[in-house]
C-alpha cells in the first residue's frame, strides 16, 4: 500500500510491550491493523525494568515516556497494573501528576502529522481529550470497563464520552453502564478478538496425554481447554460491583469448540448464548451449573453439537479479523474515506 494511502494514528495506552518478546493483546491487535494499512505510533509508559525509549516491532512504532527519575523509582505502570499500584502505593499516588504531564507532553510531541488519536483506558483517554482541544484532531476510545458508583472516575469518563468522536465498547454490559453516564455522539460494540488458529478445536484423545508438559512449555492453555469436555466460567459481581466486562477466557473456550457454562453477569451474555455456545446460569449457583453439566453429559451428542456451533459463533463474532475490520471501518468513517 502506498505511503500516502496509509492511515496515520497516534495510539495512547497505559501499558504495552516493554521489549521484544513481551506479550500484549493490544500489540497483536495493532500489528494486524498495521497490515491493513494503518501506521501506528504508540505512546506508552516506560517500565522501570528492561524497556527502552523506542522500538519498532512488526511495523508498530513504540515511543515510551519516562515519568519519574531515576527510572528505577517509577511505580505507576506494569507490575500489577496501574489501578492496583495507585491504590496500594503512596509513591504511585505521588507520581500520578508527573505521569499525566509526561504522557501529555510525549503524545503532543508526536501528534503532528497524525490524522486521529485512538486511546485505551481512562488516563490515555483524558490525554486524547486534551489533544483534541488543542489541535482539533478527532479521537476514538475502546472502553473496556466503567468505574462503578458516582465518584470522580465516573465523572472523568463522562468528559471522555462527551468529547470523543467514536466509542467502541467491549460488550453490551459496558455500553449499558456508560449510557447511564451519558450517550456519546457515535458508538458501537467491538469485541476483543482471539487468535482462532491458536484457540481451535483439537482431538481430546490426543490432548489429555500432552498434559504432562515440561515447565518451560509455551501456550499450553488451548491444550488444557481441549482436554476438557465442558468449560465453566462461574464469575460473580463482587462487593465492589466489579465483574467480567467481557470474558476473554470464555471466548477462548468457545473458540476451542467447547460448550461454556457461565454466570449471567457483565459481558458474559455476549459470549455465551443458551443452546448456541453453551448455557448461562445465575451467579453463585453451583446447583444450576451441576444441572447444565448433567444436561450436557446426559443427552447423547449434545456436547459435540453445541461445541460445533460454539466454534462457529466464535469465528463470526470474536476473531481478531472482525476486530480489525470494524476498527478500520470506523477510522475510514471518521476520516471521510
Amino acid at each position: 500500500m502506498r505511503e500516502k494511502e496509509r492511515k496515520k494514528v497516534l495510539f495512547l495506552v497505559t501499558s504495552f510491550v516493554r521489549f521484544k518478546g513481551d506479550e500484549s493483546a493490544w500489540f497483536d491487535y495493532l500489528r494486524l491493523c498495521a497490515r491493513e494499512g494503518v501506521d501506528y505510533d504508540v505512546i506508552a509508559p516506560h517500565d522501570r525494568e528492561g524497556s527502552g525509549g523506542f522500538d519498532e516491532i512488526d511495523g508498530v512504532r513504540i515511543r515510551r515516556f519516562q515519568y519519574f527519575f531515576p527510572k528505577g523509582l517509577q511505580r505507576i505502570a506494569y507490575h500489577g497494573g496501574m489501578a492496583h499500584n495507585i491504590a496500594n502505593s503512596i509513591a504511585a499516588k505521588a507520581q500520578l501528576p508527573f505521569f499525566m504531564l509526561s504522557f501529555f507532553l510525549k503524545a503532543m510531541g508526536h501528534a503532528g502529522g497524525k490524522q486521529l488519536v485512538h486511546a485505551m483506558f481512562l488516563p490515555s483517554e483524558l490525554v486524547a481529550v486534551a489533544i483534541k482541544k488543542l489541535t482539533g484532531k478527532p479521537f476514538v476510545v475502546w472502553v473496556q470497563r466503567m468505574v462503578p458508583g458516582n465518584g470522580i472516575g465516573r465523572w472523568l469518563h463522562g468528559i471522555v464520552l462527551r468529547n470523543c468522536d467514536f466509542v467502541f465498547f467491549n460488550s453490551a454490559y459496558t455500553r449499558g453502564e456508560a449510557l447511564k453516564v451519558c450517550e456519546p455522539k457515535r458508538y458501537g460494540i467491538l469485541h476483543m478478538g482471539v487468535d482462532m488458529r491458536l484457540f481451535r478445536p483439537m482431538p481430546k484423545s490426543e490432548m489429555r496425554p500432552k498434559l504432562g508438559l515440561p515447565k518451560d512449555a509455551k501456550k499450553d492453555l488451548p491444550i488444557w481447554i481441549n482436554a476438557a469436555d465442558i468449560f465453566a466460567v462461574p464469575s460473580i459481581v463482587d462487593a465492589n460491583r466489579e465483574t467480567e466486562t467481557l470474558g476473554i477466557v470464555a471466548i477462548e473456550g468457545i473458540a476451542c469448540g467447547r460448550p461454556v457454562i457461565a454466570s449471567s453477569v457483565g459481558g458474559l451474555p455476549d459470549v455465551v448464548k443458551d443452546g448456541v455456545s453453551g448455557f448461562l446460569v445465575q451467579q453463585k449457583s453451583p446447583g444450576q451449573i451441576a444441572e447444565k453439566i448433567d444436561l450436557l453429559f446426559g443427552k447423547s451428542g449434545l456436547i459435540e453439537k453445541i461445541g460445533k456451533s460454539a466454534r462457529a459463533f466464535a469465528e463470526e463474532n470474536f476473531s481478531e479479523r472482525q476486530a480489525v475490520e470494524k476498527t478500520i471501518r470506523v477510522y475510514d468513517e471518521i476520516l471521510g474515506k
